[in-house]
């Protein structure tokens, strides 16, 4: 891109000082500009689906800490054991429900 600007900017040179007329710097502008690829020209490419990165183990220990830091969390704030169990235990099942429903 700087080449061509670069290019247009000795031609516009060229023409203010004279040394190109109205027509042939019309003319010359016209090449510089034919030369530059269309960017809506593109070829067709067939995309392929990424692969999963995380295996089911990653995602399972992951599970565990989310639900973990939950109850502790919960414990902390009710300081009821039994109340904080439930809540990590519940998180720990939506993230299943997600985990099967991503699998279909």
């Amino acid at each position: 891109m700087s080449a061509i600007l670069n290019k247009l900017r000795l031609l516009e040179a060229k023409r203010d000082s004279g040394a190109l007329s109205k027509s042939e710097f019309t003319d010359q502008k016209a090449a510089l500009f034919d030369d530059i690829p269309d960017a809506f020209e593109t070829e067709p490419f067939e995309a392929k689906p990424a692969k999963p990165t995380a295996t089911l183990w990653d995602t399972l220990l992951l599970w565990v800490i989310g639900a973990a830091l939950c109850s502790t969390f919960t414990w902390a704030v009710t300081g009821n054991l039994g109340m904080a169990s439930t809540l990590g235990i519940t998180v720990l099942a939506a993230f299943t429900i997600k985990l099967f429903i991503a699998l279909d």
